[in-house]
């Protein structure tokens, strides 16, 4: 009978980090279950280890967790949507369509992951905020069903309730309630910046965080708070190889600095950042942002 490890290891994570089984179970799987896990009496569904490692602000290497091949597939297409999102491309229904098809039957955690990129589909112009944000309180009471709206969270998060509540937060700042949204952004970035969240999700999770955060202090007129905040992500990205926002960061930063009276940097940078966006295929970030940079500073640049 072949024995598998990953029960063990999740129980050192879990030991290290100082977690109770139920913190980390919490709205994932029973206690019980967490127990059998890590005794090796069961072999766990990989979704549900990864959300159980990923409470512990850990990645699992899924090579070590037994899959089927409809397992195995979708893993693969989680990988492709979560790519293709992550550089602001939304053309991914094919996808999704395949990921629900794959297999008659899914998880709780397999069904919350496709509702929410389903939501992030629908909503892919950014417009729908009202009914993306019912939707989205919706597929997070998957797993956290006492989840209020406006409340923060008061338990372990998975990466996928991380990037919930990050869109939770932006639909709420695009309806007005401005304070509330920033409030949440910057509990979730202290939650990822702490000593539970290692360096590899850390890094993954924090850009897009601090993203919209300086995006919406630049909004409030708070340029200093925009530039920190800007600052901070495009050193996240740079010493972790994170390229998929440093020309976002990148961007940020320049335009910051240009409203802090440091335009002839800022502008390196801006030009830095809008060669990148041409260079990864998002072109379309530059043709937006050229003729703002035209009448806000008297940029012209040729691409």
């Amino acid at each position: 009978m072949e024995v598998y490890t990953i029960g063990r290891l999740l129980k050192a994570v879990r030991k290290e980090k100082r977690i109770s089984q139920l913190d980390m179970c919490r709205g994932l799987c029973t206690k019980a279950m967490v127990s059998y896990i890590e005794n090796e009496l069961r072999v766990p569904h990989r979704k549900l280890i990864e959300a159980l490692f990923s409470r512990l602000g850990e990645s699992v290497d899924l090579s070590k967790v037994p899959m089927t091949k409809a397992d195995f597939r979708r893993a693969n297409l989680e990988y492709l949507i979560n790519s293709k999102v992550s550089m602001d491309e939304f053309d991914i229904k094919g996808l999704l369509d395949e990921y629900a098809a794959c297999k008659k039957s899914m998880t709780h955690l397999e069904r919350q992951f496709l509702e929410f990129y389903g939501t992030l589909y629908e909503n892919r112009n950014f417009d729908k905020y009202e009914e993306t944000l019912k939707n989205l309180v919706s597929v997070l009471k998957i797993t956290m069903a006492d989840y209020e709206l406006g409340e923060l969270p008061r338990q372990l998060l998975t990466k996928t309730e991380i990037f919930i509540l990050n869109n939770i937060a932006r639909c709420k700042y695009e309806l007005g309630e401005k304070d509330n949204a920033i409030e949440m952004l910057q509990f979730l970035y202290a939650h990822v910046d702490s000593k539970i969240f290692s360096i590899e999700e850390f890094s993954i999770i924090a850009p897009v965080i601090l993203f919209n955060l300086a995006n919406w202090f630049g909004d409030l007129g708070d340029d200093e708070k925009a530039l920190e905040f800007s600052a901070r992500g495009l050193e996240i990205c740079i010493e972790h190889g994170r390229l998929n926002y440093f020309a976002y960061h990148l961007f940020n930063k320049g335009y910051a600095m240009s409203l802090l009276n440091n335009k002839e940097y800022g502008k390196k940078m801006i030009e830095l950042s809008l060669g990148v966006f041409n260079k990864i295929g998002q072109k379309r970030n530059t043709d937006y942002v050229l003729p703002i940079l035209k009448e806000k500073f008297g940029f012209d640049f040729s691409f």
